[in-house]
C-alpha cells in the first residue's frame, strides 16, 4: 500500500510527466507543421517559378508573333528583362540542367539579335515608294519547346500545392485531436493521482491521530489522565539515566482507601482517586511529573534537591488535606540522587521504605528517606539487575511436584515451581518476585513463569491437573484479562478445567480485591485454589467472599504443629478455617509434608472436628510423597497414605 507522501511525489511526477508529453507531442506537431508548411512553401516557390517563366516565355513569344506582323523591331522592347527573368524563373524551376538554360537564352538572343539586323537591311519604304519586308526567321527549336514542359509541370505542381495544403490541413486536426486528448487523459490522471493522494493523506492524518491517541492511553492513566506505571518507568530510567541532575522521587498513598471504596462506593473511590491527580498535578505544576502507577498509588519525578522537592511534597499534602475535604489524606515518602551518581533502583527503594515509615507514624506525613530508621530492606544492585536480566533472557526452569490424592494414594496433581537459571545468582523465586514486586515487575515475572509451565502442557498425565502460582500483584495489575490466561490455556492444548490457578492469601493486597479477581476469574470458566492458608489473616475472610475448589494449608504451619505443642495448637487453630472450606465444598490439600511424622499428625488432626467424608484434609504435598522434578515424575511415595 503506497503512503500518502509516495502518492503525493507520484501525482506530481506525473504532473511533470503530463506537462513534459504534452510538450512533445506539441514540439513534434509543431516540427510536422513546420515540414509541411516548407514543402507548401517549396511548390509554391516552384509554381511561381513556372509562372514566371511560362508568362516571360508568352511575352517573348507575343513580341515575336507582332514583330512577324509588323516587321517593327520595337516590339523587342523590354525583350532583354523578359529574357533575364525567363533565365531565373527556369533556373528556380529546377527542371532544367543550366546548359540546356544557356543554350535557350542564347538561342533566343541570337534570333532577336537576328531579326533586328535583318530589320536594319531592309529600310522602310519612302512616300510612293513600296518596301520590302525583312525575312522572318522561326523562332529555336528549344525556346518553342518550353512549353510542351513548362504547362504540365507547373500544372502538376498546383495540384501538390493544393494537396499538401489538404494534408497539412488534415494533419493540424489531427495533432489538435492528439493533443486535446493527451491533456485530457493526462490531467484526468493528474487528478486521480491528486484525489488518492488528499484520500491517503486524510487516512494518514486520521491513522496518526489513532497512534496519538493509543501512544496517549499506554502512557497515561485512563481515570486520571496522568502518566500510568510504564511511563513512570520509562521516565525514570530517562531521568536517571542523565547524572548532572539533581531528581528526587516522591512515592505517594491515598491513607485509608480501602474505607473510602467500602464505605462509599467504587465510584466515589474512582472520584476520589480523580480529585487527587488534580491536586498533585496542580501543586507540582511545572516542577514535577506526576503518574498514578496502581490504584491509590501515586509517584511524582522532581527534577529538583531534596530541599525543594521536600517542599513541594509538603504544599501538595496540605492542599490535598485541604481541597479533599477530609475524604482523605496522602503519606508520602521522599529519596534523592546525587548529581554526580543516580541508582534509579535504589532510589525507587528508599523512596518506598520513606512511605512505609510516613504510614508507620501515623498517616498524613511527608518522610525524606534519610529521616527513616534505616532498617528498610534494600536489595543490592546486582540483584535487581539480576530481575532485569532474568525478565530479559528469560532463563527461567520449571519443575513439577506431585500432589496426592488421600482417597486414592494417587497423584492427581502436579504443581509447577518455577526456579531462575543459577547464573543469576538469585536465591530462588520469592526473591525474584520480591524485587519485581517492588519495581512493579510482577505480571510480567508471572507471565514468564506461566509460558514455561504451559511449554510443558502437553506433557502432563491424562486426567492430571496443573497448578500454577498467580501473584495478586500480578492479577490486580491494570493489564490482568481472564480472557487472556483462557487463551494461553488453550493454546498449550489443555482445556480450563484442567488448570487451577493458586492465589496466595499472604500478600499486601487488600482481601476484597483479590476475592474480586477471583470471582472474575471463576466466571470466565477458571478454577481457582488459595494458598498459604494460616500464613496471614486474610484467609477466613476470603474463603467467605470466594468460593474456592481449592485450599492450602501453608507448609510452615504444617511443619510446625510437629515442633512444639504450640505448633500443633497453632495447627488446630486453622481446623475452623479448613472446616469452613470443606463446608463450602473447597478440597484441602496439606502442604510441606516432609517427614512420617507429619503425615501422621496431619492424617489424624484432619479426622478430628468436623465430620467429613475423607476428613478434613483430601490432599498432601511435600518431599516425603514426591520431590520437585523437571518432568511429571513420582518418587519417595508412602506406600499407604490414606492409612
Amino acid at each position: 500500500m503506497l503512503s500518502a507522501r509516495a502518492l503525493a511525489r507520484l501525482a506530481s511526477a506525473g504532473l511533470v510527466a503530463v506537462f513534459l508529453a504534452l510538450g512533445a507531442v506539441f514540439l513534434l506537431g509543431a516540427h510536422e507543421k513546420r515540414e509541411a508548411f516548407l514543402e507548401m512553401q517549396r511548390a509554391a516557390d516552384l509554381n511561381e517559378a513556372f509562372r514566371e517563366a511560362r508568362e516571360n516565355y508568352l511575352r517573348l513569344d507575343r513580341a515575336l508573333a507582332r514583330y512577324r506582323d509588323t516587321a517593327d523591331v520595337s516590339e523587342f522592347e523590354g525583350s532583354d528583362e523578359w529574357i533575364e527573368e525567363l533565365e531565373s524563373a527556369l533556373v528556380q524551376s529546377g527542371e532544367f540542367h543550366d546548359d540546356h538554360i544557356d543554350v535557350v537564352i542564347d538561342d533566343i538572343e541570337s534570333h532577336i539579335d537576328e531579326q533586328v539586323a535583318l530589320a536594319a537591311v531592309y529600310p522602310p519604304a519612302g512616300p510612293g515608294v513600296s518596301s520590302i519586308p525583312p525575312p522572318r526567321l522561326p523562332p529555336p527549336e528549344q525556346f518553342r519547346s518550353l512549353p510542351a514542359v513548362l504547362d504540365p509541370r507547373g500544372a502538376g505542381l498546383e495540384l501538390e500545392a493544393e494537396a499538401q495544403l489538404s494534408q497539412y490541413q488534415a494533419r493540424e486536426e489531427q495533432f489538435l485531436w492528439v493533443l486535446g486528448i493527451a491533456f485530457a487523459a493526462g490531467l484526468t490522471l493528474v487528478v486521480l493521482l491528486i484525489a488518492a493522494q488528499r484520500h491517503y493523506t486524510r487516512r494518514h492524518l486520521a491513522q496518526l491521530a489513532e497512534l496519538q491517541h493509543l501512544r496517549q492511553a499506554i502512557r497515561h492513566d485512563s481515570l486520571t489522565g496522568l502518566g500510568n506505571r510504564r511511563w513512570f518507568e520509562e521516565q525514570l530510567l530517562s531521568h536517571a539515566g542523565t547524572p548532572g541532575q539533581p531528581l528526587t522521587l516522591a512515592m505517594i498513598d491515598v491513607d485509608q482507601f480501602k474505607e473510602v471504596n467500602d464505605t462509599w462506593g467504587h465510584d466515589y473511590g474512582d472520584q476520589l482517586l480523580r480529585d487527587v491527580g488534580r491536586v498533585l498535578a496542580e501543586s507540582c505544576e511545572g516542577e514535577g511529573n506526576v503518574f498514578r502507577i496502581g490504584g491509590d498509588e501515586f509517584a511524582v519525578i522532581f527534577a529538583t534537591d531534596a530541599v525543594r522537592a521536600e517542599r513541594l511534597a509538603s504544599h501538595a499534602r496540605v492542599l490535598a488535606e485541604a481541597r479533599l475535604d477530609g475524604r482523605a489524606t496522602l503519606s508520602i515518602g521522599l529519596s534523592s540522587c546525587s548529581r554526580e551518581r543516580h541508582d534509579e533502583a535504589l532510589l525507587r527503594q528508599q523512596a518506598d521504605a520513606a512511605l512505609y515509615e510516613a504510614k508507620l507514624r501515623g498517616r498524613n506525613q511527608v518522610v525524606s528517606f534519610e529521616a527513616t530508621t534505616g532498617n528498610a530492606l534494600l536489595f543490592p544492585a546486582a540483584q535487581i539487575q539480576a530481575v532485569r536480566r532474568l525478565l530479559t533472557e528469560r532463563q527461567l526452569d520449571v519443575h513439577f511436584q506431585p500432589i496426592w490424592d488421600v482417597a486414592t494414594n494417587a497423584a492427581f496433581a502436579y504443581e509447577a515451581l518455577a526456579r531462575p537459571d543459577p547464573e543469576y545468582g538469585l536465591s530462588g523465586p520469592t526473591q525474584a518476585f520480591d524485587i519485581a514486586e517492588r519495581f512493579g515487575r510482577t505480571a510480567e515475572l508471572d507471565w514468564l513463569c506461566r509460558e514455561r509451565t504451559l511449554a510443558h502442557a502437553r506433557e502432563l498425565p491424562p486426567d492430571a491437573l496443573l497448578f500454577m502460582n498467580l501473584s495478586p500483584h500480578s492479577i490486580t495489575h491494570q493489564s490482568f484479562r481472564p480472557e487472556a490466561l483462557l487463551r494461553e490455556i488453550e493454546a498449550a492444548g489443555l482445556s480450563p478445567d484442567r488448570v487451577v490457578f493458586e492465589i496466595t492469601e499472604r500478600s499486601s493486597v487488600p482481601a476484597d480485591v483479590i476475592a474480586t479477581v477471583a470471582l472474575r476469574m471463576q466466571r470466565q470458566g477458571l478454577r481457582v485454589a488459595l494458598d498459604d492458608v494460616g500464613s496471614g489473616n486474610n484467609g477466613l475472610e476470603m474463603l467467605r467472599k470466594v468460593p474456592f475448589e481449592y485450599v492450602k494449608v501453608d507448609q510452615a504451619v504444617v511443619q510446625s504443629a510437629t515442633e512444639s505443642g504450640t505448633g500443633r495448637a497453632t495447627f488446630l487453630a486453622i481446623l475452623a478455617i479448613l472446616a469452613f472450606a470443606a463446608e463450602a465444598g473447597a478440597r484441602v490439600i496439606a502442604e510441606g509434608i516432609e517427614t512420617p511424622e507429619m503425615l501422621g499428625l496431619v492424617d489424624e488432626i484432619s479426622r478430628t472436628g468436623v465430620p467429613a467424608e475423607g476428613g478434613l484434609v483430601h490432599a498432601m504435598q511435600g518431599f516425603l510423597l514426591g520431590r520437585p522434578h523437571e518432568g511429571f515424575e513420582v518418587s519417595g511415595v508412602v506406600e499407604d497414605l490414606a492409612a
